[in-house]
């Protein structure tokens, strides 16, 4: 088992790799069995990491699990302490470890953020979903700002990232209308989305289009 990096990761996950060779350091759980593979551990204040399901890399001709790897990002900065947690179909467990990585993590979006429905039908009661993932959510706001093509200021709506689920997806809804309740024009609008900790920002922006 091995991480990609001995290294600090820069806001960039660890990529975690095993193969079946692995499960014999725990004792219990045969490769041949193996029916889970999670990621967990210690984070710098020795408090525990949730568990993070890695991915059956096999190949159709090996047992289920004989390869597996996983993307290991932390929400902060600091020193974890990583282990892979293997699970049999009896229901044993085993505890395997990774080693000690290091990350210097920086507030930032994860993956794309996208609007949906687009074009936005007016006619048809359409609601706007800007939807987004961050890498970190502790303490983290999100700005929705959405601007009509001369730049003015149409709608803008600030909530907290939802920590329980804005590392999975996290959407905020416009219903089309301006900061005085009446619906927009037709037209191409700009979103922007801000998100802040008191420490670091990210932006993010993209169109929309708005049909009668």
């Amino acid at each position: 088992m091995e991480a990609a990096n001995e290294g600090v990761y820069e806001s960039e996950p660890a990529h975690i790799t095993g193969t079946a060779g692995d499960f014999s350091e725990g004792g219990q759980a045969a490769a041949s069995g193996v029916i889970r593979v999670e990621i967990g551990g210690t984070g710098p204040d020795g408090s525990d990491l949730p568990w993070e399901d890695a991915k059956d890399e096999s190949l159709e001709q090996q047992n289920a699990w004989s390869e597996w790897s996983a993307e290991f990002l932390p929400s902060r900065s600091g020193k974890f302490r990583v282990v892979a947690r293997v699970t049999d179909r009896a229901g044993n467990s085993n505890i395997i470890d990774v080693g000690t990585l290091e990350f210097a993590t920086s507030l930032s979006f994860k993956g794309a953020v996208y609007v949906w429905p687009n074009p936005l039908s007016r006619s048809s009661g359409d609601v706007a979903h800007f939807s987004f993932a961050t890498n970190q959510a502790a303490n983290a706001d999100v700005t929705v700002s959405v601007f009509d093509v001369s730049g003015t200021l149409v709608y803008e709506t600030t909530a907290p990232a939802d920590r329980d689920r804005s590392t999975n997806g996290q959407t905020i809804a416009w219903d089309l209308r301006n900061g005085s309740g009446k619906e927009v024009a037709s037209g191409i609008y700009v979103y922007r989305l801000v998100l802040r900790d008191g420490q670091s920002t990210a932006r993010n922006m993209g169109r929309m289009l708005v049909v009668r």
